[in-house]
């Protein structure tokens, strides 16, 4: 993890934006609340070292990202640089839950599932039209809030800060269709499904803090091997996909069209209520 020399609570970034909290930290970048003392509200800021490898990607990243509007993309509201320490600023989720937290006591419901994912689907469609893609699809990188909106964080600077945004447009499109399948499977089961995939080009990633689903010849066992309740269609793309063989969706846009139709507000069973692991007897 990198801890940015000159951010820390106090201080201010760009001569507006106060530094408050750190939420989270990765591999080259943390993330902090802050106060804009401009517009008088609060934001997040995404820092990292202006030196580093990535931040000239990931600076870039984002100005094209600040492009894209969707509600169901997180806002890009500015980027810049100030003593050493480059920054992206974001608008802030108050209230905002991420899947990961979601899927700390297991499964979501089906429902809930196909739309959080199909909602997701269509973001990235709409980002992959101009260009840009997420590249690194995590349960974090979903986000739902309060009134059951869907939010999808880091498109294109995740990739920029990770080092992995360098992929053609249709490997890319395939890469983020990849992502929300194991998106999919996780919210389905509990279980993340550390499996690399099309021979390898799409790795299997970093643990994410759950539990690895349990693995078989050629993939991961599929999700109604390890929950009840799951749709057909949901189990057969995820088994489609995360198995050899270079099958299932080649884009965000054509996994949204196969999982389609879904609920257009917050499905009402969540959790045990929804889907409930297999015991050892099923």
């Amino acid at each position: 993890m990198t801890h940015v020399q000159g951010v820390g609570p106090g201080s201010v970034l760009g001569g507006r934006y106060a530094v408050t909290l750190r939420t989270s930290e990765g591999t080259h970048h943390e993330r902090w609340r802050a106060n804009d003392h401009t517009l008088e509200r609060e934001v997040v800021l995404v820092c990292f070292p202006s030196a580093s490898s990535v931040a000239a990607p990931a600076l870039d990243a984002a100005r094209r990202a600040a492009g894209i509007e969707d509600p169901r993309l997180v806002r890009v509201l500015d980027v810049g640089t100030d003593r050493g320490v480059g920054f992206i600023v974001e608008e802030p989720l108050t209230g905002a839950t991420p899947l990961s937290h979601l899927l700390q006591s297991g499964g979501l419901s089906a429902d809930e599932v196909r739309r959080l994912t199909g909602e997701a689907a269509t973001a990235l469609e709409k980002a992959g039209h101009r260009g840009l893609h997420h590249l690194a699809l995590t349960p974090s990188s979903l986000l739902r809030m309060p009134d059951g909106a869907v939010k999808v964080r880091g498109l294109a600077t995740e990739a920029a800060l990770t080092d992995t945004d360098r992929l053609s447009d249709e490997r890319a499109s395939r890469a983020d269709a990849v992502g929300l399948v194991k998106i999919a499977y996780a919210g389905l089961t509990g279980r993340w499904p550390m499996v690399s995939v099309d021979d390898g080009l799409i790795p299997a990633g970093a643990p994410v803090g759950l539990e690895p689903a349990p693995t078989i010849v050629g993939g991961v066992a599929a999700p109604s091997e390890i929950a009840v309740g799951v749709p057909n269609d949901l189990d057969l793309i995820c088994r489609m996909t995360l198995a050899s063989g270079n099958r299932g969706p080649v884009s965000p846009g054509d996994l949204a069209l196969q999982i389609a139709p879904w609920a257009s507000e917050q499905a009402t069973s969540d959790g045990a209520t929804g889907i409930r692991l297999r015991s050892r007897e099923e």
